[in-house]
């Protein structure tokens, strides 16, 4: 072997590991990614309920718009945008949680969790009323799938 074709053998071992060190580059980035949303969204989330269940009065006001159904209309000024500050959250929360999954970073094990069928926000009449006049702000694959599961908002 002639010292050309070693340094041009040299040179393409240097070139393969190179590609092998940035796919593994490239992997660990990609798990730190998805590390990263997870805690984001879990973090969002736990700030989210503690800012309702810490607050004894917005608790009782969350209560009875969302498990006794009344409505926007009966609260103070204050309340309703409280309500509708919260409610916002909650969809910002669930819509973030919702793209992320389509975009691959949340992994399928956990996608389960932040799922909005059957929850009881968004099957309520008083959300519906919210909905109506709120979709618009979110992203339309968002929109799409959280009609298509709670019918009762389109």
């Amino acid at each position: 072997m002639g010292k050309k074709q070693l340094r041009e053998s040299v040179g393409l071992l240097a070139v393969v590991l190179s590609l092998v060190f940035v796919g593994l580059e490239m992997r660990q980035n990609n798990t730190i990614a998805r590390a990263s949303a997870i805690n984001e969204l879990a973090s969002n989330q736990r700030d989210l309920l503690l800012s309702i269940v810490t607050d004894g009065e917005l608790s009782s006001v969350w209560a009875d718009y969302l498990r006794n159904g009344v409505a926007l209309d009966s609260f103070n000024a204050r309340d309703r945008t409280r309500l509708s500050g919260l409610q916002q959250a909650l969809v910002i929360n669930m819509e973030n949680a919702f793209l992320q999954r389509e975009m691959g970073l949340l992994p399928d094990a956990l996608s389960g969790l932040y799922h909005f069928s059957g929850s009881p926000v968004f099957s309520s009449e008083n959300f519906a009323a919210f909905w109506s006049n709120e979709r618009y702000r979110y992203h339309p694959t968002f929109v799409a799938a959280l009609e298509q599961e709670n019918p009762n908002l389109e």
